[in-house]
């Protein structure tokens, strides 16, 4: 990846270039690096703490991830018992902080309907239409979910999509009740598969991935939030790309919230994630923060 021009030519490091990008969602620097997520997405590169991020507007952001029907089918094909177990596995970790519980980014409700399998009380956020329909009470609007009412709030695969995931892991710790507990997920940028696939991104043609996180910016997030947490990563290296070609490419794919049976783990299911899980505590595919009210 060519990091040294960006996409007008401009040198990476110069004021022109510097000028067209975006200020550092986290700590509001100025960019001095660029590379191409392909086909022509502009990534760059903060100057005071090295985070790497999208360099577009954050209108373009926000309706990239609007999803629609296609991207709800799509979501729904790469879900199978297995997501579901690692839902499950994580929703019993949390059980003892107790409900209720709000799920940040809740899709098609895969997780909400795990919690529920398991005795929370759950409510979701996610703006777009193709989670208003699943049987639970889903807020459209972020300044519409209460201050303070959540012991537990998960947010899984999301503040990558965001544009300005400092400001809204903070705004999510508002939510938190006293003792309460929020558990994110993001691809780990600083991961084994980074070695190989630089910024660990496909192809998108609209900026729908436009944070690029390593462990040290999640950290970074928290402290200066103020927040007590803890960051570390997870998941066999590449396994997850592969099993997503897998499952994009099966023509019997179904959506597993058409599968009702499907979604209850079995005991091998369970057994798969605890490997999948701990062979990626160093440099795997993920990264998770658990901060705590």
């Amino acid at each position: 990846m060519d990091r040294s021009k960006d996409i007008d030519g401009a040198s990476a490091g110069s004021s022109e270039a510097q000028s067209q990008w975006k200020p550092c969602p986290l700590c509001g620097g100025i960019s001095n690096r660029a590379g191409v997520n392909p086909p022509s997405l502009v990534v760059v590169k903060c100057s005071t703490c090295g985070f790497s991020y999208l360099g577009v507007p954050d209108s373009d952001i926000r309706a990239a991830n609007v999803c629609g029907d296609e991207q709800a089918e799509r979501y729904a094909k790469l879900q199978s018992a297995f997501e579901v177990a690692y839902f499950d596995w994580v929703l019993r970790w949390l059980q003892k902080y107790g409900s209720p519980l709000l799920d940040v980014g809740c899709g098609n409700g895969v997780l909400l309907q795990a919690a529920r399998r398991l005795g929370f009380t759950a409510e979701g956020f996610d703006p777009s239409p193709w989670a208003q329909n699943r049987g639970f009470k889903v807020y459209s609007n972020w300044s519409d979910v209460p201050g303070k009412s959540y012991h537990v709030v998960t947010c899984l695969s999301t503040l990558e999509h965001v544009p300005h995931p400092r400001e809204f892991v903070g705004d999510i710790a508002t939510r938190l009740s006293p003792g309460g507990v929020a558990y994110f997920t993001v691809p780990n940028y600083g991961g084994l598969e980074s070695l190989s696939v630089p910024e660990r991104l496909r192809p998108q043609d609209k900026p729908y991935h436009c944070n690029f996180f390593r462990a040290q910016d999640l950290r970074y997030i928290a402290g200066k939030l103020g927040l007590r947490h803890r960051v570390r990563s997870y998941g066999l290296p590449g396994l997850w790309s592969l099993w997503r070609k897998h499952r994009m490419e099966r023509p019997d794919a179904e959506p597993s919230h058409r599968e009702p049976a499907e979604r209850v783990p079995t005991g091998k299911h369970r057994a798969a994630v605890r490997v999948y899980y701990w062979t990626g505590l160093a440099l795997g595919s993920k990264l998770e923060m658990t901060i705590y009210a």
